[in-house]
């Protein structure tokens, strides 16, 4: 794997985007629900995939989508592509938002990951990511419940400047 791109995203990956969601969820979001957060006001939306020169990832092969606050993050949805996983690219576009989240002051991460979803669990494990509670039913389609997980992640200056 070469170098990585992470930018923000915009609507020239919004079907690169949406193909990735369908390969990796048995109920995806629909494409709107995806153009509709490029305007929302504390949607944070990454994508990343191998840096062509001009610095843009091509193809695309993740996505993250976390709204940001002061004090507070949810990650909302990521996604590697099927045929990208067991690359470590997940991990590369949480420790992204992460760092970003504490250069901007830090606080709390949430998330909700379902049950089955061992992978992901042992990914947000790895960061210090704490089960708190569960979502009965959560997901709709399967009936499936959610594990509530949080992070407390402090300051830049107070994680000595560097992470």
């Amino acid at each position: 794997m070469g170098r990585m791109a992470i930018v923000p995203m915009d609507r020239r990956f919004l079907d690169q985007v949406v193909e990735i969601e369908r390969r990796s969820f048995s109920d995806p979001w629909a494409p709107a629900a995806f153009e509709s957060e490029l305007t929302h006001p504390w949607a944070w939306f990454q994508v990343a995939g191998p840096e062509r020169p001009d610095g843009i990832p091509d193809p695309l092969e993740a996505f993250i989508l976390c709204y940001l606050l002061p004090g507070d993050m949810h990650v909302i949805n990521v996604a590697v592509d099927p045929l990208a996983r067991k690359h470590g690219l997940g991990k590369k576009l949480l420790r992204y938002a992460l760092d970003t989240f504490s250069s901007r002051g830090g606080g709390v991460v949430g998330l909700e990951v379902r049950v089955s979803n061992l992978a992901a669990q042992k990914m947000y494990n790895s960061f210090g990511f704490v089960t708190v509670g569960k979502r009965p039913g959560y997901y709709r389609k399967e009936n499936e419940d959610a594990l509530v997980m949080i992070l407390q992640v402090p300051p830049l200056a107070a994680a000595g400047g560097q992470r």
